[in-house]
């Protein structure tokens, strides 16, 4: 960003008028009379804000302004017959800038002076001004004029606000949202980068004007259009939909479109937002299948399952469980309809039911394999018993044998276990364990962490890339990030085996 750019026109309009003025004084002077001289010495000390400087053709000081004074910190008395090379900075001497200054103003009539300048304690200005010459009656030039302003001030102001638009710009750019500014019509005026990489633009010159709308096709065009129409009158207008990118491959999105105010405070522009939703959505729907899949299953089985969930009081101790789904063939087995269980507790649908009937240990140690009467509802389950909701029975002696060498069981295996002790078919027991490893899998891609309760609690855990030692060489190295499948046993687990 140029200072130019920083400055009001006027201003600097302004400010080359009275540069303009002070010259054809000063050029004046040279043929005025004493009296006359006086008066244009006082017009420039009233000018505090303005260093005027005139010099011989050597650029030796000839004239010090007041303003020139409180500029530079030298009197006229320290800078009378002293070279103007005074206030360059010492890169600027060594590189002959103020001869060559001299050199332009008699060249082309004027030099524009716009550099750092320094001051007698040795601080460094920025100053904005020009040299021209001064020229007796014949046109012979007989020396120069060097008005100048300190523009530090305005000159920081420039270089925050390109740094601040370069931040912007930067974080805008790493943004893996679409965003983009549309007039008021809703035509495409501005993408930022990050948006036309994640909508595939190679070239945006290309799409520049275009309706915004026109993107989108069937419902999302309608909705598009209903976004505008909300952000035209100064709300917000939000939709989710379909829409290819430019290289066209399908993508869905979360949008959102709001006002952009004008100095009068009503909507001069739109601000469009787009957001990739594309593998969050996928995601969802593996999720949704998955369990429909699962639910179907469990639906079909012949063997009473329920799906519940423990509670427990302040000190963390299991005092009651809560029915979250139970399947007809418990409903069948336990004589108990579903809408009278579910949401309930055990302790609810079986009032006086033993503690030992919701202990957690006892439900993680084997099942029950009778059917429950009808009468269950009413009755109080002793034990020996089948539990309603095949719920856990009092657990058997572990067997005190132990194989000689370690054995890998697969899902397989544990399907065909299923299958023999539940009188199932094979298939359908490998489905239901398929169905499990689908639905286990689908929530941890989703960021969620699965507990099982009696197994323990899977997740998924994202180490960041971090500084540590080569175990070997003690040497420091860059451990790149990772991500790893963390599994933590259950207690009735760890007391099982």
């Amino acid at each position: 960003m140029s200072l130019d750019a920083a400055v009001p026109d006027d201003r600097e309009t302004a400010l080359l008028a009275e540069i303009g003025q002070l010259r054809e004084q000063l050029a004046a002077a040279e043929h005025a009379s004493q009296k006359g001289a006086g008066r244009l010495r006082l017009l420039l000390d009233s000018a505090v804000d303005h260093a005027v400087v005139t010099t011989d053709l050597d650029g030796l000081v000839t004239l010090w302004s007041e303003g020139a004074q409180r500029t530079f910190g030298w009197t006229e008395a320290d800078m009378l017959g002293q070279t103007v090379a005074t206030f360059f900075t010492p890169e600027d001497r060594q590189a002959g800038v103020p001869q060559a200054e001299m050199r332009c103003a008699l060249r082309d009539g004027r030099s524009a002076d716009e550099r750092w300048h320094q001051r007698k304690d040795g601080f460094r200005f920025w100053a904005s001004g020009e040299l021209t010459p001064l020229r007796d009656e014949a046109g012979a030039a007989q020396g120069f004029v060097k008005v100048l302003r300190d523009r530090t001030g305005q000159r920081n102001v420039a270089e925050k606000q390109r740094a601040d638009a370069e931040f912007l710009r930067s974080i805008l750019a790493s943004s893996s949202d679409c965003i983009k500014v549309l007039d008021f019509d809703g035509k495409l005026a501005f993408m930022t980068e990050g948006g036309q990489r994640v909508m595939e633009v190679s070239d945006f010159n290309a799409i520049r004007g275009c309706p915004w709308t026109d993107f989108w096709h069937g419902e999302g065009n309608a909705a598009a259009r209903a976004a505008l129409k909300a952000a035209k009158a100064g709300g917000t207008g939000h939709f989710q939909g379909p829409a290819n990118t430019m290289a066209g491959n399908p993508r869905y999105w979360d949008v959102q479109v709001t006002p952009i105010l004008g100095a009068d405070g009503r909507p001069e522009r739109l601000l469009s937002v787009s957001r990739d939703i594309t593998a969050m959505r996928d995601a969802e729907r593996a999720v949704r299948e998955s369990e429909a899949r699962w639910h179907g299953l469990f639906e079909r089985l012949r063997e009473g399952l329920i799906l519940g969930e423990l509670v427990r009081d302040a000190d963390g101790r299991t005092v009651d469980w809560r029915y979250l789904d139970v399947n007809p063939a418990w409903e069948e087995m336990v004589g108990i309809p579903r809408e009278e269980a579910v949401g309930r507790t055990i302790r609810e649908v079986i009032p006086g039911i033993e503690a030992e009937w919701v202990d957690e240990t006892t439900m993680a140690k084997g099942t029950s394999t009778k059917a429950v009467p009808a009468k269950a509802k009413a009755a109080k389950p002793s034990k020996g018993n089948a539990a309603p909701a095949a719920m856990p029975a009092k657990p058997a002696e572990p067997h005190a044998a132990k194989p000689a060498a370690p054995v890998t069981v697969t899902l397989k295996h544990l399907a065909a276990g299923i299958s023999e002790q539940h009188g199932l078919p094979k298939a359908q027991a490998e489905a239901v364990l398929a169905g499990v490893f689908e639905a286990v899998a689908a929530r941890l891609k989703a960021g969620e962490r699965v507990r099982i309760g009696g197994f323990g609690l899977i997740e998924v855990k994202d180490r960041p890339a971090r500084i540590g030692r080569n175990p070997a060489t003690g040497e420091v190295i860059q451990i790149a990030a990772s991500r790893k499948l963390a599994f933590r046993v259950a207690k009735e687990l760890k007391a099982a085996i």
